[in-house]
């Protein structure tokens, strides 16, 4: 099904009107998908007692790029080690388009869009699938081990989660720091089923454990923007600073591992405002989980068009 579809798409963006029109209409799906939940949650934002303060959002803007730029400098060590034949401009570039097809609901375009921009420059799409596979295993192994390395912090949570399958996935994330072959010998067994050569090249130990700490940061700063974010409207306690971060980390797991499935939209928005609603108002929870998901698509297309330029 993969196959088919990226054959078909190909095609399209073999001419140059459609791929730009591809280009565009993403964007636009993207901007699409910003005004509905703008729409969607206009009437709690229209409800909510505002107590504004840019310096907290500054701060967050600023904790934002430093996330961006932590999950490039991931992926372009992800690639660097699978010997893409690219540089460090065309990973940010086509890491940053593809985090806003990203947003949509599906996975198709966010997968479709990185193999075909790599295809674009020479990169088979071999190459671009194995380094998605690294991104994915490790954001969710990093995001597991940084959940059980927070769980001192925030008993309020660990009082009412179970952590099994986050102690799974985190096992899983340092077998892989350990057996980094793992992952190559299911693809190479794959594309033997497919009547294709395996695959030469892989990431070793150092090269795995440096993107899981990349990674881990990633989720760290990630839960700054929150934080800093609930700041700019609310008078949260310095005190729930790790709450929030893990808060950030265990919904974006959630978000992470229901990816591709079909109805994974939401999902995060759900989890985080659950969890926020053990320290802050619930009414003001779905304000923040509103105004996270709008301020990260703000950005992105943001950067996303910065990066167009150069």
């Amino acid at each position: 099904m993969l196959h088919s579809l990226l054959r078909r798409s190909r095609a399209l963006w073999n001419n140059r009107q459609w791929r730009r029109l591809i280009l565009v209409g993403t964007v636009a799906a993207s901007a699409g998908v910003l005004l509905l939940g703008l729409i969607r949650g206009w009437p709690e934002l229209a409800r909510y007692q505002w107590q504004f303060d840019w310096r907290p959002l500054a701060v967050s803007g600023l904790m934002y790029m430093v996330a961006l730029w932590l999950a490039v400098l991931a992926w372009t060590v992800i690639m660097r080690a699978l010997q893409a034949d690219s540089n460090w401009r065309q990973d940010a570039k086509f890491c940053l388009y593809s985090l806003i097809a990203r947003r949509l609901p599906t996975p198709a375009p966010y997968i479709a869009s990185r193999i075909l921009l790599y295809e674009e420059i020479g990169v088979p799409k071999r190459i671009t699938s194995v380094g998605l596979l690294w991104e994915n295993l490790l954001l969710i192994a990093s995001g597991a081990v940084q959940a059980l390395l927070m769980l001192s912090l925030t008993p309020i949570i660990a009082d009412r989660a179970t952590f099994l399958p986050v102690l799974l996935v985190a096992g899983a994330g340092l077998l892989l720091v350990v057996r980094p072959m793992l992952p190559v010998r299911g693809v190479n067994w794959l594309l033997r089923r497919m009547g294709k050569a395996p695959l030469e090249i892989f990431m070793r130990s150092p090269i795995v454990l440096l993107v899981l700490a990349i990674y881990a940061g990633v989720w760290l700063f990630g839960g700054l923007v929150l934080f800093f974010l609930i700041r700019a409207i609310y008078p949260i306690e310095w005190t729930t600073l790790p709450f929030v971060i893990q808060a950030w980390t265990l919904s974006g797991l959630a978000s992470y591992i229901a990816f591709f499935a079909p109805t994974s939209l939401g999902i995060r928005e759900l989890t985080l405002a659950a969890m926020l609603s053990l320290v802050i108002p619930l009414s003001v929870a779905i304000v923040i989980v509103i105004l996270i998901r709008l301020w990260l698509m703000g950005n992105e297309l943001l950067w996303a068009l910065i990066f167009y330029r150069l």
